[in-house]
């Protein structure tokens, strides 16, 4: 029996130690898998931090970029407005510019027809002249030929009465030389 206690106790010492032995090397074993654990989180809280940061930076880029497209948006929007504004104005000058030249062809217009018409007036009055002085030029040359003829008619009384003042003469010579 004691033999066997002996044994016995052998025994259970044997697997207390075999147990130990288990029990450091699932000891080593866990602190191995805390510490890689705990290496991982590390690596992983690195990451996450560098994630974050490259995460902001990207952020403040986008900001900037949002910014300066809104810049660029706003200058945009202010140059269409004023080419659009200058448009405007070319628009309306070229409007004002028709309209004013519509208004001096009316007017050029009337002055050329106000012309035409002072022209077929002149015309009209000068027929009325050259018609009035044709009058007066045959009015004249009938008044002249009437007095050429009277002092034709005056002439040859004239000279027949020269004559027959010539033939009493000769005829008073002649009786004086008869005499």
């Amino acid at each position: 029996l004691e033999h066997r206690l002996r044994a016995a106790g052998q025994a259970l010492e044997e697997a207390k130690k075999d147990r130990k032995r288990q029990v450091a090397g699932l000891q080593v074993k866990l602190e191995s898998a805390d510490a890689e654990v705990a290496g991982l989180r590390s690596t992983q809280n690195n990451q996450r931090s560098e994630i974050e940061s490259k995460l902001q930076v990207t952020a403040q880029q986008l900001e900037l970029e949002k910014q300066q497209h809104t810049r660029q948006l706003a200058q945009l929007k202010a140059d269409l407005e004023a080419r659009e504004l200058e448009h405007s104005k070319a628009a309306n000058q070229s409007e004002e510019l028709r309209k004013a030249v519509q208004a001096q062809e009316r007017c050029m217009q009337r002055v050329r027809s106000e012309h035409e018409q002072q022209l077929e007036a002149l015309k009209e009055n000068l027929q009325a002249r050259e018609v009035e002085h044709a009058k007066e030029v045959a009015n004249q040359r009938a008044a002249l030929q009437r007095t050429v003829q009277s002092q034709e008619r005056s002439l040859g009384q004239v000279a027949e009465e020269a004559e027959l003042a010539r033939m009493n003469h000769a005829a008073e010579v002649a009786a004086l030389d008869h005499r």
